[in-house]
């Protein structure tokens, strides 16, 4: 469906047109599709709905929510939202869509010009069921980034790409259950900026044992002071640097490290 860049949409709007009878005709199998209950009001149109689970409304127009109880009438059961390339500015009005979608688990946004927009205080606890986050291009600043993951106890993948993070600003509140973080394709320059890392499980480090893994990743990460949960001490730090220089003694100089 093509945006409408010259007035904005409501998010049941989009909805109601994407998914009328007339433009999806066909009905879902038992357990798949979704029976939506009759209002008072008789709508044809909700009635007739067959909305799938995972809803994918990219670069529609959508600037707003619209009746957040229609929202909630059409998206009850739904567990991923992908709402990227619209025109949502207001991180109030994506927390209007949230609070009505208690089932949500994933969110993309990518796209939508949210730089400067904020919350207002409890807002951010519409967020808290997601468990993978989606923010590439959306200029979000790091306070909105640190405000949303302190709500959001379990999750577990976090997509922050093309921002033009110049730096990594430290959030006063640790983010445990976080497995993957994307940050590629911003404008960090030195990895003095990492301060907390996890680095498990990539085929990056698969050649190495445990012990040259650690070795190797404190050494070249010289302002880490956890590493995969553990804390860094100076006197690892500085054993891992003595392995460092004797790991690489005999590579060519244009094979060595940086560090």
């Amino acid at each position: 469906m093509e945006s409408d860049e010259t007035e904005g949409r409501t998010l049941v709007q989009v909805i109601s047109e994407k998914y009328n009878p007339e433009n999806f005709p066909y009905c879902r199998g038992p357990g798949v599709g979704v029976v939506i209950r009759t209002s008072p009001q008789g709508s044809p149109v909700k009635d007739r709905l067959n909305l799938p689970s995972i809803l994918v409304l990219d670069g529609c127009g959508i600037t707003e929510a619209g009746d957040e109880e229609e929202v909630a009438t059409f998206c009850a059961h739904v567990v991923e939202l992908d709402l990227s390339h619209n025109q949502l500015k207001e991180w109030g009005e994506i927390s209007k869509i949230l609070s009505n979608i208690p089932n949500l688990d994933f969110l993309n946004l990518s796209m939508n010009p949210l730089r400067g927009s904020s919350l207002e205080p409890g807002a951010a606890e519409a967020f808290s069921g997601l468990r993978r986050l989606v923010l590439n291009n959306t200029q979000v600043t790091w306070d909105m980034v640190h405000a949303l993951t302190r709500e959001i106890p379990e999750l577990e993948e976090l997509f922050l790409c093309l921002n033009e993070y110049e730096s990594v600003s430290v959030s006063s509140t640790s983010c445990p259950s976080l497995r993957l973080l994307h940050i590629t394709d911003n404008q960090l320059q030195d990895w003095a900026e990492l301060q907390e890392v996890r680095v498990m499980g990539i085929p990056l480090l698969q050649p190495y044992t445990d012990q040259e893994r650690r070795c190797l990743m404190v050494a070249q990460l010289p302002h880490v002071t956890v590493l995969n949960g553990s804390v860094v001490t100076d006197g690892e730090r500085e054993d891992a640097e003595r392995f460092f220089i004797r790991y690489h003694l005999d590579c060519p100089e244009d094979e060595l490290p940086q560090r």
